[in-house]
Formats: C-alpha cells, sequence, structure tokens
C-alpha cells in the first residue's frame, strides 16, 4: 500500500514534469487562467502564481459576503435608456492640456509637494452606493485642487445626499440600488451640487431624503467629461489637471479577496460600442500613477474600509479589470471668467483683459477668421501681463479669447472678439467750400498714425494735421485737393473750393419782425441753435453800412437800412459752412432810416433754420410777416 502511494506521487511528479518541458525548451506562451466567480482563496492564488501576477489575496468582507449579497452589492449595469453622453456642460477641456503639460512617470494626489489631497479612505458598508463614494472622491479631489484645501482642510462631502437625495431626480442611480453607466450622479452635482458629510452623514442602508440638507450651502461643478477609453495618456492628464477622478472596474473574486501588489487580471479591453458601456459592475476613484519602469499601474482608491487591500487602496495594471474604459472628471471653476478688450489702430491691435482674482496667469487663444477647426486654435501662456499690442498686416483677421488659470486649472473663456485689420485711411467730409480766409476741419481715421497733409495748390488752400484732425484753410479763390496720408502709404483726399464771396443762393425767406421803439437789442444763434440777448444798444454805424466779423469762431453779419419806411434792421447769424449756412437773426433799430430793399440783404439763408418768431417782443412792439425772393451777393 506504501509502494503503490510512493509510485502514485512519483508519477504525479514526473508527468508534471513532463509538462514544464515544452514550455522551457520552445518558450511557448503560459495559458493565462481568469478568475472565475466562486473561486477559492488557494485557486485564486494558484492562478496568481501560474498566470505570474505579483499581488496577494486573502479573506475579507466583501469577499467572503453571501453570493447573493454581492449580486446586490455589485449592482452597476448598462442603462435601460442609455444617453451615451460623452460629456455634461462644456466640451472636454482636458484635450487642450495633452501635449501642453509633461506627464511625470509618477504622480500622486495623497502626497503632491508632501500634502494630501484628498480625505481618509470611507466605507459604503453593505449598501450598493459605491457610485456616490466615487463621485464624492472626484468631487473632493477637483474642489481641494482648485481651491488649494489640502491635509485637514480637504472637503468632506455628503455620499448620503448623492445617494438618497440626488438619487430622487435621476433615474440612473438609487440609493443602495447602484447606478448605470452614464454617470448621472455626476450630472447631479453639476445641476444641484453636494453639501457637506457632516450636514447628512452617511449610514449603509435604504432610507428617504433628509429634506433639510436641501437647505443648507452647497458646492456645485461646472462640468463632467469622459476620458477616452484606455487613454492612458489622457486619464494621466486629467488626473494632474482636475484633480482626482471617478472610475468603473470590473470586480471579480481575485479584485475582491485582494490585499497587496499590484493587481492584474485578463479583462484589460473595452470591447463595447460605445466602448465605455463595455461591462463594468463597481465604481472607484483614481489619485494618481506609477509607470513604475514600464509596468505602469493606477493607484486605485477604494470604499471598502482601510481593512481591505492596502490600507483600502490598491494598484492595479494600467488597462485590468477594464479601469481605463469608463473615466470621468470633475471640472470646478474657482476662477472668474476675465472680460477682453479689442481695439485697432492701422495694422496694430491692442488686446486688454481685467485681472482675475487668484489667477497666476492667462492663457490667450487664438484663430483665423474664418473659422477652419478647433486644429486652428493657437494658445499662448500670457504670464500674468493683463495686455498685449500687436503689429499685424493688412486684411489680417482673428477671432481671439483670454482665459485665467492658476494651480487649479482654468476659468471659462473670456467674451470672444473678432477683427480685422483694415489700415485704409478715411477722411470725413470729403469735401469742404472755404471763403477766401475761411477755415473748416476734417476727421481722419484709419490707416496707422500719425497722419501728415499735403495740398496740391498751396496758392488755393493748405491743410494742417493736428493728430486726427485737419484743418483746411481758404487762401485764394480756386479749387486744390488735400492729400492725407498715414505712415505706411495709404491716403485719401479732400477736394476744396475756395470764392471770394458765397455761393449763389436763391429762393424764398418768411421773416418774421417785431417793431420796437427808441431802442435797439442785439440777438445772436450759436450753431446748436441757441438764442443769445447781446442786450441793449443804440446803432452808430451809418445808415446802410455793410460787412462782416469774426465773433468767437462764428461769422457775424450785419446790415443796417431801412425795411419799410420806418424802421432799420441789425442782422445776426452764424456761419457754419458754405453749404450749410444758418438762419439770420434780426432785431429792430430806432425808427427813422431810409428804406431799404429786403431783397438785397447780402446774407445766405436756409429755410429750415429760421429762429425769428423766438426774438422776445416788446411791449409797444407787434409782429409782421413777409415773403421775399432773396439772391445773395458778396457782402
Amino acid at each position: 500500500m506504501k509502494m503503490r502511494k510512493k509510485t502514485s506521487l512519483l508519477m504525479i511528479l514526473f508527468f508534471a514534469a513532463l509538462s514544464f518541458l515544452p514550455a522551457a525548451s520552445f518558450a511557448e506562451p503560459v495559458e493565462i487562467l481568469s478568475f472565475e466567480p466562486g473561486d477559492t482563496i488557494e485557486e485564486i492564488r494558484a492562478k496568481i502564481e501560474h498566470n505570474g501576477y505579483e499581488f496577494t489575496v486573502d479573506n475579507n468582507w466583501v469577499f467572503d459576503m453571501p453570493d447573493a449579497e454581492k449580486r446586490e452589492f455589485f449592482s452597476r449595469s448598462a442603462p435601460l435608456l442609455p444617453q451615451m453622453l460623452d460629456s455634461y456642460g462644456e466640451s472636454s477641456p482636458s484635450a487642450r492640456h495633452l501635449g501642453e503639460r509633461q506627464l511625470p512617470s509618477s504622480f500622486d494626489w495623497r502626497n503632491y509637494n508632501g500634502h494630501s489631497y484628498i480625505g481618509p479612505i470611507r466605507d459604503q458598508g453593505s449598501c450598493g452606493a459605491c457610485y456616490a463614494f466615487g463621485a464624492s472622491a472626484a468631487a473632493e479631489g477637483a474642489y481641494n485642487w482648485a481651491n488649494g484645501k489640502y491635509d485637514g482642510n480637504c472637503a468632506d462631502f455628503s455620499e448620503a445626499f448623492v445617494a438618497f437625495c440626488l438619487s430622487d431626480y435621476y433615474s440612473g442611480f438609487d440609493g443602495c440600488s447602484g447606478s448605470d453607466y452614464d454617470y448621472q450622479e455626476l450630472t447631479g452635482l453639476v445641476n444641484y451640487g453636494v453639501c457637506n458629510d457632516n450636514v447628512y452623514p452617511y449610514t449603509d442602508h435604504e432610507q428617504a431624503c433628509q429634506a433639510s440638507s436641501w437647505d443648507t450651502p452647497r458646492t456645485t461643478f461646472h462640468s463632467w467629461h469622459r476620458v477616452g477609453c484606455n487613454d492612458i495618456d489622457a486619464i494621466k492628464t486629467a488626473i494632474m489637471t482636475y484633480g482626482v477622478i471617478d472610475a468603473a472596474v470590473y470586480v471579480g473574486s481575485a479584485f475582491q479577496a485582494y490585499s497587496g501588489g499590484i493587481y492584474q487580471d485578463s479583462k484589460t479591453s473595452c470591447p463595447s460600442d460605445p466602448c465605455y458601456y463595455s461591462e463594468t459592475n463597481h465604481i472607484i476613484s483614481l489619485v494618481g500613477w506609477n509607470d513604475n519602469g514600464g509596468d505602469g499601474y493606477w493607484i486605485l482608491r477604494n470604499s471598502w474600509g482601510t481593512d481591505w487591500g492596502e490600507d483600502g487602496y490598491m494598484r492595479i495594471k494600467y488597462t485590468s479589470a477594464r479601469v481605463a474604459c469608463g473615466t470621468a472628471y470633475l471640472v470646478y471653476k474657482s476662477l472668474a471668467a476675465p472680460v477682453l478688450t479689442v481695439t485697432t489702430a492701422g495694422t496694430t491691435v491692442a488686446l486688454s483683459w481685467t485681472t482675475v482674482n487668484s489667477a497666476t496667469g492667462y492663457t490667450l487663444l487664438y484663430a483665423p477668421y474664418p473659422f477652419t477647426g478647433l486644429s486652428s486654435i493657437v494658445s499662448v501662456d500670457m504670464g500674468t501681463q493683463p495686455g498685449i499690442s500687436i503689429n499685424l498686416w493688412k486684411g489680417a483677421a482673428f477671432w481671439v479669447a483670454i482665459q485665467a488659470y492658476n494651480s487649479g486649472g482654468s476659468s471659462d473663456f473670456s467674451n470672444i472678439e473678432y477683427f480685422i485689420i483694415d489700415s485704409s485711411v478715411s477722411v470725413v467730409p470729403a469735401s469742404l467750400n472755404l471763403p477766401v480766409g475761411g477755415t473748416d476741419t476734417c476727421t481722419m481715421s484709419g490707416g496707422t498714425s500719425p497722419y501728415s497733409a499735403s495740398s496740391n495748390k498751396t496758392s488755393v488752400a493748405t491743410g494742417f494735421v493736428s493728430g486726427s484732425t485737419l484743418t483746411v484753410t481758404g487762401v485764394s479763390a480756386g479749387s486744390a485737393t488735400i492729400t492725407v496720408g498715414d505712415s505706411v502709404g495709404d491716403s485719401a483726399t479732400v477736394s476744396v473750393t475756395v470764392s471770394d464771396g458765397f455761393a449763389e443762393i436763391t429762393g424764398k425767406w418768411t421773416f418774421t419782425y417785431t417793431i420796437i421803439s427808441s431802442f435797439t437789442r442785439h440777438y445772436d444763434i450759436n450753431a446748436d441753435g441757441t438764442i443769445y440777448d447781446l442786450g441793449s444798444s443804440s446803432h452808430s454805424p451809418t445808415i446802410g453800412n455793410q460787412g462782416y466779423t469774426v465773433l468767437g469762431g462764428n461769422y457775424e453779419y450785419y446790415v443796417y437800412g431801412g425795411l419799410g419806411s420806418m424802421i432799420d434792421r441789425h442782422f445776426f447769424f452764424n456761419y457754419v459752412s458754405q453749404t450749410d449756412k444758418l438762419a439770420g437773426i434780426y432785431v429792430q433799430t430806432d425808427p427813422g432810416g431810409n428804406p431799404h430793399d429786403p431783397s438785397e440783404i447780402p446774407f445766405p439763408m436756409t429755410g429750415d433754420r429760421y429762429y425769428g418768431s423766438s426774438i422776445p417782443t416788446d411791449s409797444f412792439g407787434e409782429y409782421q410777416t413777409e415773403e421775399r425772393e432773396f439772391k445773395e451777393s458778396q457782402p
């Protein structure tokens, strides 16, 4: 009997040795054995050794849970009505950081610059609310990083509020009954926010929402976004840029029993369409990574207490347990968006923006107009400067925007502005009519200052430039062209006509006058139509005298002579330009002057600018109205 047992044992060892010879001799790959439900700890250990994995397992409260409870506990599943959302809020911002940030070989939010930006491990207990813990960990990580909160000042959000209050508004998750693949719990954090844990502490049983928690301050998030399936660099970028991220995994028997080392299994692909709908059954969070000399792993944060794994954490290969198939991150905006102002002067464009509290710098983004797609957007780190002036070329056209940033991320875009460089000089008005010795002005714009002016006939008219104002002076009768140029060679012209008198104007003049006895009242009118009473004085000029003087930049014309048989007239008006003459204002002088025909009165009139009815009356006077033909002549 003893001999038979010894022979049997030798045969087993012999055939076992033979089974290893082909692999040793011909280097055939070892068949990877998958972990199956119902595997014992010994079977799992045997498969780990067979597969060449480097992690350990042991009994724990999750592994030892009865199968019926496990089916309820691991309750993440495909949605009944798939939303297939890649994000909720603005388009995914992490892509803008890919290639911009140097990714280190290792990173860990538990020890970043000597501080932890995530709080202690939580325990969901027997309630299947893992999604609430994954969402809260991502929320705490994003908030802590954006606001510089670490160690004892880390945020502690209420998983109970997510599981039992936000679930009232969404079909994709429900208390202890788990969640689906659409991350509606993250949508809830964007739309409604979350209160602190001390307001609504977590207990691991199904319950109605604590209504009073809605009445307390809540922290809301700007948006959430998925990361590409098995896109390791993008996941690293999201972690390093926005903080701890949410992730889904497929938990098998070995995962449940994990006690240390670098976890690995055969579920490394994302076979569904879309890929983030690949089968998973549990939500965790990722706080960092280690490339580990080419054998990289994530630092996984679980919600099963500190007795599980490595004090509640797991080191897991980059694609094992489908950990990289369904990742998502939250964006918390602690920075206000700056306000952008764009001004152009010739070929120079000046950009300036408002400073933002807590910002450590600004990013300028621009793209050519018309917009040709996201690939055409260029970003430039402007540091802390609040603006920039750029010399461009004529016809250049761009969209521009600015973002503020700090260690916690970037603000929203500023207002998006469009500009085009048009360096053509323009001058308004483009023609002038002047009397000899008269002056008028034009306004220049466009081009590149400083401006200059030249006349083709300085004997007729000259031009003088001050800033953007061109002053033209009539020298002698005739026509001339004033050319206005800028510093880059663009130009515009002003046509000038200079006359000895006024251009002939004919028409009808309807006027009202007042007969006043024994004194003269003088009136003037400004270009805005305001009438000025210049007071009383007797007239001394010879009857019939006529001429003009310059008063306050305006011309005052006057004529003395009889009107009818008993009265003299004194006329004032403001001369605006030769083609736009303000109506005359007149007053009566004392009786006794010689008759004078109004048709010969030598000053211009425009019928739509007559203010005679505005002249005050005297108690001894009365209004009279006449209509006369008139023809302008020289003063």
